[in-house]
């Protein structure tokens, strides 16, 4: 195990996926394994929710290796099996066929959002690279490998942190809403009383 607590930099993209980071997982469980359990019909939030949560299972199972332990005989096979997991998951649901349409009908509907949908066809477009890895895995592909994984992650965790400011600010215009309602009942009350 990595005894320097320095994380490797093929895993450093990963870190902060989700809160789920200080919860112990089970190291010789596959990413597979976890994977196998989400229901695809499931509501988007639910089934990103569970995406977030297996990038984390990801990070927290190989956070402690060295690169050089990451890709020791003993290793290798099954930290290379469970990024290919990982990233044919996303490829299943970011990059599926019902995804794409949405996107294509997105940008008819409004050619001004071309910039986001092109970020997210890049996206796309990395996520089938990184779903291969033993092909990109050879020493001299390897920085091409990383580079397109961080951006991958950083697409993520910037479009993660977009949604919950989002989330954030519909709970605080729920809260007013329902003040205004409160404050609009009290003022009906006291109209309807004071015509009794």
């Amino acid at each position: 195990m990595n005894s320097d607590n320095k994380i490797p930099t093929s895993l450093s993209y990963f870190e902060g996926c989700s809160s789920l980071t200080s919860v112990e997982f089970p190291k010789s469980i596959t990413i597979k394994e976890y994977i196998k359990d989400i229901n695809f019909d499931s509501d988007n939030e639910i089934i990103e929710n569970n995406i977030d949560d297996i990038c984390s299972i990801f990070y927290d199972k190989w956070k402690n290796y060295s690169e050089e332990e990451l890709l020791n005989s003993i290793n290798k096979e099954n930290f290379l099996d469970d990024i290919e997991s990982l990233f044919t998951l996303m490829d299943k649901y970011f990059a599926s066929e019902e995804a794409l349409k949405e996107v294509e009908i997105s940008l008819k509907e409004d050619p001004e959002d071309t910039e986001e949908i092109e970020e997210y066809i890049t996206f796309t477009e990395n996520i089938k690279v990184l779903k291969d890895i033993r092909s990109y895995f050879a020493d001299e592909k390897k920085s091409i490998y990383f580079a397109k994984m961080k951006e991958c992650i950083e697409y993520l965790k910037n479009k993660k942190i977009a949604m919950d400011e989002l989330t954030d600010e519909m709970e605080k215009l729920g809260n007013k809403l329902d003040s205004l309602t409160s404050l609009l009942t009290d003022y009906a009350n006291t109209i309807k009383e004071k015509s009794d």
